[in-house]
């Protein structure tokens, strides 16, 4: 008996070797299902996690931007031509030293405005309050447009939305 008889009679004790015993390609030699088996097996596992970790990845995705949505307010609510038929604010922005709220309101009444009171919430380029600010324009004739200038007090204001619009 040599090693390599006494060796395989170990390793294979009680068990039949798969394949013919005198043919030295068992292995190359097996049938196409018997060889693609081991790669499914480990195979589908694989593809599993990683249709898993992707789900995962895109629901973190998503939790993460509706949480941003939720901390950033809806800079459309405030529409100039919701708040006042009467004064319609048609530009406002803050410049870009961040130290004046600046913009244009058209009078749509057929009556002179003699007192125009506008007020804004200023907001950081992330969408965070930062403070408020307050302008006013006066003797505004029918149809047509004043300017107004409102200086900002509020650090990194970027953003201004206005809030309420008042006339006398």
């Amino acid at each position: 008996m040599s090693v390599r008889s006494l060796f395989e009679s170990v390793i294979y004790a009680g068990l039949e070797r798969p394949g013919q015993k005198d043919d030295p390609l068992w292995i190359s030699n097996r049938p196409l299902r018997y060889r693609i088996l081991p790669w499914v097996a480990m195979g589908l596992p694989c593809i599993a996690m990683a249709v898993g970790f992707d789900l995962a990845a895109a629901r973190a995705r998503s939790a993460a931007l509706h949480s941003e949505a939720a901390q950033i307010p809806n800079l459309t609510v405030a529409q100039p031509s919701t708040l006042s038929p009467k004064l319609q604010v048609i530009e406002a922005g803050v410049n870009q030293d961040g130290t004046l709220l600046e913009g244009q309101v058209r009078n749509n009444t057929g009556q002179v405005i003699r007192l125009g009171k506008l007020s804004f919430d200023l907001n950081d380029e992330t969408g965070t309050l930062v403070g408020t600010a307050g302008a006013a324009v006066a003797n505004v004739a029918p149809g047509a447009v004043a300017t107004f200038r409102a200086p900002i007090t509020a650090p990194n204001a970027r953003i201004g939305i206005v809030t309420d619009i008042s006339v006398n």
